[in-house]
C-alpha cells in the first residue's frame, strides 16, 4: 500500500502568480499547507520567482529544475484593450504559451491546469454555458483564449482547461468566488 501524499510533498507551480486569480491560487494552497513556487512576470509578490515569460527555454529550463507535480497557468494577457493593441502578444501569452506548456508537461507526464475564459462564447446562446456549448469569440483576447484552450487540448489531452466566467474578490482578503467550466 502507498502512503497517501500530503499537500507539502506536492510541488506545485503557479504561472502568473502575482495577478488577480494566481495571487489567490496561492493563498489557498499555502492555507492547505503547500508551498507553491509562483512565477511572475509583472509585479512583485510575496515569494515570487521573477520570470520573463517571453523566453520559452528559460522557463522550461526553470521548471525542470523546479520539477513540479502540478502546473497551475494564470499568466494571461487579460485586459480585452491591451490585447486589441497588440495582438500578437496576446497571442503569444494566451495561447502559444500554454502550448508549450501542456507539450512540455504531457513529455515529463505533469499534472496541467490552463484557466481560460467564457469569453470564448458570444454571449448570444443562453446561460450557463457547458463544456460542449459551441464557442464563437469575439475580439483579439476571446480569439487568443480559444487558440490557447484548442492547443492546449492538441498537445496535451490530460491537460484541465478551467473557463472562468466572473471573479470576485478584494486583493489580499482570502476567499475567490467564481464559477468553472472544465473541459
Amino acid at each position: 500500500m502507498t502512503a497517501k501524499k500530503s499537500m507539502q510533498d506536492v510541488k506545485v507551480v503557479i504561472l502568473g502568480g502575482s495577478g488577480f486569480l494566481g495571487e489567490y491560487f496561492h493563498h489557498y494552497l499555502q492555507s492547505i499547507q503547500a508551498e507553491p513556487v509562483v512565477i511572475s512576470r509583472s509585479r512583485p509578490c510575496f515569494n515570487c520567482t521573477w520570470h520573463e515569460m517571453s523566453n520559452i527555454e528559460l522557463l522550461k529550463n526553470q521548471l525542470e529544475h523546479i520539477s513540479p507535480m502540478l502546473i497551475i497557468n494564470c499568466a494571461a494577457i487579460a485586459s480585452h484593450e491591451k490585447c486589441e493593441a497588440h495582438p500578437e502578444k496576446a497571442f503569444s501569452v494566451n495561447a502559444y504559451l500554454p502550448s508549450v506548456l501542456a507539450r512540455w508537461c504531457n513529455f515529463h507526464r505533469i499534472k496541467f491546469i490552463q484557466i481560460s475564459s467564457d469569453s470564448v462564447f458570444s454571449g448570444s446562446d443562453k446561460f450557463p454555458f457547458s463544456e460542449t456549448s459551441d464557442v464563437s469569440p469575439i475580439g483579439i483576447y476571446a480569439q487568443s483564449k480559444m487558440k490557447g484552450e484548442k492547443l492546449v487540448m492538441l498537445n496535451s489531452a490530460e491537460s484541465i482547461i478551467c473557463r472562468t466566467n466572473f471573479l470576485v474578490g478584494i486583493e489580499g482578503v482570502k476567499g475567490l468566488y467564481t464559477s468553472f467550466t472544465i473541459t
